[in-house]
């Protein structure tokens, strides 16, 4: 939350991975977009790198979301792992599927690949998304 700003971490299913702060039964992206708060396009190291996520989001909520730095941009691989940590993983493969997290041109797989594979195994990465 940015002063009476809520982030935007991506279009809906990245969001509501990230936003592990509601009720998952509940949807986090759509609830955003019906509660009418105002909302800023949070970039930060999990950020979507496809460039229609942003139109998409944009599109949804009726309006060009200004960007921000997120504060999860100073933070280091280690606080970055106990942040995806807390992500709603379990919950999260029971809406798609674990195959998303194996395919390599996925965004998991980039997290992976981008953030922590230097500083862990692929193992540990399947342990932490709740697919090992």
């Amino acid at each position: 939350m940015l002063n009476n700003y809520q982030y935007v971490h991506g279009h809906a299913c990245i969001h509501n991975l990230i936003d592990y702060s509601k009720i998952y039964c509940t949807n986090p992206y759509e609830l955003l977009i019906e509660s009418k708060t105002s909302c800023v396009w949070a970039i930060h190291p999990f950020t979507e790198l496809r460039t229609d996520d942003y139109d998409l989001v944009c599109e949804d909520f009726g309006y060009t979301l200004e960007r921000v730095e997120h504060p999860w941009n100073s933070l280091g691989v280690e606080a970055l792992w106990e942040i995806a940590k807390q992500f709603s993983w379990s919950q999260h493969i029971g809406q798609s599927s674990s195959s998303d997290l194996l395919n390599p041109d996925y965004i998991y797989t980039q997290w992976y690949n981008n953030l922590f594979k230097e500083h862990y195994s692929y193992d540990e990465w399947l342990a932490l998304t709740s697919i090992a």
